[in-house]
């Protein structure tokens, strides 16, 4: 099938954001959703930059733009996640929108999140972004919409029911324990002006307030004043731009505090998630005044909370 850019922009818009599928002989710019940089704020704590255009040729070429999302990342952003059993298969022609492939129809046993109905018919397309499933196979699925059709992510948490023990655990416990019996979820305020204030201080603050109120510092250089558990990070002005707590001694003003798990972050913060990874949860807040570059960035390590950082996190030179 030629290469129809047309077909491919459309695609990366409409995209869930993590797989994007290149076929035989295609060559594209690849742009990474909400792609950022993080001020590094201590030496254990890597610099996010955007990365270089992605250049990718030859045959079955798939990029996982976010790499392989979290069993909760998914859970939470999947139009469902159910188990079910493969019933039949039928071969799909391409299309102005998709390359040929094969579309399965799926008897939903249980459904975990979502509402669909006894029959669902998934799409797999015959490429990279392949997901194949056997007739008569049982699987745990986290399904999004694309263009119309219902999918399956093939650089996520899907896959054989017996291969899925680990995974069906925790899907069971996000069910019970963030959505409730229901399904419904709790509301969770956006960021605001106050998720940035710790001891009363807050970016825009000056030295002279941090003195003020925190006393004298462990440690004072021209940039930073450390205190136990919470180092303040000043611009040239000598305003605070960053609170990193980084002791059970201090929370944020939700009461999020180091020792807490990813699951409380998500619990407290919802999941408009800028970005995650195994060792960071990050949430941007576009409505800093006079300034874009704040945000909430949870530093983990274990699945633990090691670091909460508070302010000016992102590098956008």
């Amino acid at each position: 099938m030629p290469f129809d850019l047309h077909c491919f922009l459309r695609r990366i818009a409409h995209s869930p954001g993590n797989a994007i599928v290149l076929g035989v002989g295609m060559a594209a710019l690849v742009p990474l959703a909400h792609a950022f940089a993080m001020k590094p704020v201590n030496e254990r704590q890597p610099q996010y930059r955007p990365r270089a255009p992605l250049l990718v040729h030859g045959r079955d070429a798939l990029w996982c733009g976010r790499g392989h999302p979290s069993v909760s990342v998914e859970f939470h952003t999947s139009v469902a996640v159910f188990m079910g059993q493969v019933v039949d298969s039928a071969a799909d022609s391409a299309s102005k929108d998709w390359l040929d492939g094969t579309t399965y129809t799926v008897q939903v046993d249980e459904q975990l999140r979502g509402s669909l109905p006894s029959m669902v018919k998934l799409f797999s397309e015959n490429s990279s972004g392949r997901f194949p499933m056997q007739i008569g196979g049982k699987y745990l699925l986290f399904i999004y919409q694309l263009l119309g059709r219902f999918a399956v992510d093939n650089c996520g948490n899907s896959g054989l029911l017996s291969d899925r023990a680990a995974v069906m655990k925790t899907v069971r416990e996000l069910r019970l324990g963030a959505n409730g019996e229901s399904g419904t979820e709790p509301r969770i305020d956006p960021l605001s002006t106050h998720d940035f204030v710790v001891a009363g201080l807050h970016p825009g603050s000056s030295r002279a307030d941090a003195r003020t109120t925190l006393g004298v510092p462990i440690q004072s250089t021209p940039s930073q004043l450390i205190y136990e558990g919470l180092r303040i990070s000043f611009g040239k002005d000598s305003r605070c731009e960053l609170l990193a707590i980084t002791s059970p001694h201090w929370a944020t003003s939700r009461g999020l505090q180091v020792g807490d798990s990813a699951a409380r972050v998500h619990a407290l913060y919802g999941w408009d998630i800028s970005f995650e990874d195994s060792a960071h949860i990050f949430y941007e807040y576009p409505g800093g005044v006079d300034r874009t570059d704040q945000g909430v960035s949870v530093v983990l390590r274990g699945g633990r909370v090691v670091e909460i950082d508070l302010g000016a996190v992102i590098d956008r030179n």
